[in-house]
């Protein structure tokens, strides 16, 4: 599976379906998420997920997911029943339709809310949002335009429409939800 990953054409989608019975359209050009979900047919950090609820003394209905990219967290917390619903953060354009397809594709449109924005201090405005060629995980604001480990300063920028948490989640009872947060 690795080397099919790896010999496909660029920016393609695949079909994955992972151990968990859960499906995910991944895209070629991303060489973590993507690839990793494709190749070990499993849901990409899922046990971070699974090992934070062994923590919680009582189960919440609400997963709140920041930084959801193609939804790993919020479809395995949803189609394992974790969680009644997922409100998803994605601010990226392309893993937010990927997570947005992803989320139609296994039937669980009517317990996703997704937001195509990043979460800031301040909402109504926008940020410039920096993007990784090879980890579709890896897009980040940008701070700063000096170099960095990663080949910051020559990375494509877009902008990303932002909005707070307090806003977004108004009327949730925060009582119910856990927040799962990859930024």
């Amino acid at each position: 599976r690795e080397v099919f990953f790896e010999v496909a054409p660029k920016d393609e989608l695949l079909l994955a379906h992972t151990t968990e019975n859960i499906y995910y359209m991944v895209n070629t050009s991303d060489k973590v998420i993507g690839k990793s979900v494709y190749r070990d047919k499993q849901s990409y950090d899922s046990h971070h997920l699974t090992d934070a609820l062994n923590l919680i003394s009582s189960p919440k209905s609400i997963l709140i997911d920041v930084g959801a990219n193609i939804g790993t967290i919020g479809l395995l917390g949803v189609s394992k029943g974790y969680f009644e619903k997922c409100v998803a953060f994605e601010p990226e354009p392309r893993n937010f339709k990927i997570l947005k397809d992803n989320v139609s594709l296994n039937g669980l449109s009517n317990k996703f809310e997704l937001r195509n924005e990043a979460l800031a201090s301040e909402a109504n405005g926008s940020l410039d949002f920096e993007l990784s060629e090879e980890n579709y995980g890896d897009h980040r604001i940008r701070i700063k335009t000096t170099a960095g480990i990663h080949n910051e300063t020559n990375r494509r920028v877009i902008s990303v429409a932002v909005n707070t948490l307090d806003i977004a989640l108004k009327n949730i009872n925060l009582d119910e939800c856990v927040l799962f947060m990859d930024t």
